[in-house]
């Protein structure tokens, strides 16, 4: 035990590295465990108490209450203006995986969540050919469907009046920005998957798709809504930039965690898949999917505005 009080120890100092998410990718990828830190570090402290080792206690206790106070503070509920709203609009966003060939599944999955707008990504020919002929009642599309992950698409009830597919920065992965008409009143959708951050490359172009989307949406007064797989948590500074340069909120405050990678392990899952919103519109309800033999969970809303 003293050994795994120790390590644990050890361990909970490299992860308060996490602050330095936005200059590193081994900081970024720290960055995205908290809550599994925070599992693990509560365990480990009781045991430290209970074996009466002062100066653990101390460090681990420390390491806990950061993590604790981080997870907190980017989930809690904001107070929202709680004026009339005339449209209630259920959206969502799925990472349906490039390799997954279950269209069947999926295509059961939206008839029985019925969400009005959905964004999809690593959207390919194959899954093109086969949503286009099942989900039927979805008659308003905008398809940018590629050879790889990074395929993107919008099937919605309700017509778009403007749409197209775009880069928001150079040496990046193609974004949807679309103008959906519910009602009368435009809302904006934009569907984005920035790069993995898996080396410091993909780091560095994912933060800056992230910037550059910030920009993009910044002056943005209308409706808008913005969804996707982001490959990035509540808890990393690019994160955290992004809603605050570009005058959002977080879907996921005030109704939990919710995660969705890797969905074939549920101990190691994060949230790096986001509906966010302009703070005119109000998240009011939020859930997450699952597997459905992607390695993503999706991520479903229901929002008034």
């Amino acid at each position: 035990m003293t050994a795994l009080i120790r390590l644990t120890c050890i361990a909970g100092l490299i992860s308060l590295t996490a602050v330095f998410s936005a200059f590193h990718v081994l900081f970024d990828w720290l960055s995205h465990f908290r809550m599994q830190y925070v599992v693990l570090l509560f365990a480990v402290t009781v045991i430290a108490v209970f074996r009466h080792q002062r100066t653990s206690v101390l460090i681990l206790s420390t390491c806990l209450v950061f993590h604790a106070t981080t997870v907190y503070s980017s989930l809690r509920a904001l107070n929202q203006a709680t004026a009339a709203k005339s449209n209630t609009l259920k959206v969502m966003t799925s990472n349906v995986w490039a390799n997954n060939s279950d269209y069947d599944g999926y295509v059961d999955y939206v008839q029985t969540v019925n969400p009005d707008v959905i964004v999809i990504q690593e959207y390919t020919t194959a899954w093109d050919d086969a949503l286009t002929t099942q989900l039927v009642q979805y008659p308003h599309t905008l398809r940018y469907p590629e050879e790889n992950p990074f395929g993107i698409a919008v099937f919605s009830k309700y017509p778009l009046t403007d749409g197209r597919a775009f880069l928001v920065s150079r040496n990046t992965t193609p974004s949807i920005d679309v103008t959906v008409d519910v009602n009368g009143t435009a809302l904006k959708i934009l569907g984005t998957h920035p790069l993995p951050p898996v080396s410091l490359v993909t780091h560095h172009l994912r933060n800056e798709h992230l910037e550059a989307l910030a920009e993009f949406i910044r002056y943005e007064s209308g409706p808008t809504i913005v969804m996707g797989d982001l490959n990035i948590t509540p808890w990393s500074q690019p994160f955290q930039h992004l809603v605050a340069r570009a005058g959002l909120l977080d879907g996921r405050r005030g109704h939990g965690v919710l995660p969705t990678w890797p969905s074939w392990f549920y101990p190691l899952q994060i949230p790096i898949d986001h509906i966010l919103v302009k703070p005119s519109i109000t998240v009011t309800e939020l859930e997450n999917s699952e597997a459905l033999k992607s390695d993503h969970r999706s991520l479903s809303a229901t929002v008034n505005f």
